[in-house]
């Protein structure tokens, strides 16, 4: 029962984490203008800011992971190899400051800053590898049959998210002439849009919400 837990909750940040890393990649841009975009902000400070954006979305699965994870070890009453797993994404994270920051500045890289967010992202990645990895070991998480259909599913469903979002939101330029309350609306819509369209082809493909729940519930009647 304890690795059917894990084994959902696996299932669930992916379904989430996926579309929502693809959303704010694809809307950093739009997602910046509303928020900040006035006054003092300028549309320089917009790109910048959407550097760093889109460089810690790349680990925001990763963040997920870790979350669902560490509990898996802390429930076995382990609190020691979480704790040496994240010092070691700790200095992993260290490293990579040092490295992307001197790349960035020796080739002359407008946008320095966004190599310390990056840096966070896949020491993220190395804190959930090492989490997955040491649970595996130890036997507590083992997959069961299903996910090549969940990857495909939700990647396909993704894809089709980026390609309609890319296909109907404006170019930044049309942001920055709206005016605040006409950028909140539009950006809500096309999150909608693409929260639905990503809903819609997955279900098409056959992903259900009795996949993400306990064995018992699926055979309940709805």
């Amino acid at each position: 029962e304890f690795n059917a837990t894990l084994e959902r909750g696996l299932r669930l940040v992916f379904a989430i984490g996926v579309p929502a890393t693809a959303g704010l990649i694809v809307m950093s841009g739009p997602l910046v203008i509303t928020l900040f975009q006035r006054g003092a902000f300028t549309a320089n400070d917009v790109v910048m800011t959407q550097w760093s954006l889109v460089a810690f979305s790349v680990g925001l699965l990763g963040f997920m992971v870790v979350k669902v994870l560490a509990p898996g070890f802390f429930a076995r009453l382990d609190t020691r190899t979480p704790l040496r797993y994240g010092l070691a994404a700790l200095a992993v994270n260290i490293a990579l400051n040092g490295v992307f920051v001197t790349a960035a500045l020796w080739r002359d890289w407008p946008a320095p800053h966004a190599g310390l967010a990056a840096a966070t992202s896949l020491a993220a990645w190395v804190n959930a590898i090492l989490l997955y990895r040491g649970l595996q070991r130890a036997g507590v998480l083992e997959h069961r049959s299903g996910w090549v259909a969940l990857v495909s599913q939700v990647s396909i469903a993704a894809g089709a998210m980026i390609a309609v979002l890319l296909w109907v939101v404006p170019a930044a330029t049309s942001w920055y002439a709206w005016g605040q309350l006409y950028r909140a609306g539009a950006l809500l819509g096309y999150v909608a849009l693409g929260g639905a369209v990503f809903v819609a082809v997955a279900m098409g493909l056959g992903l259900r919400v009795r996949a993400f729940l306990p064995s018992d519930s699926k055979s309940r009647p709805s």
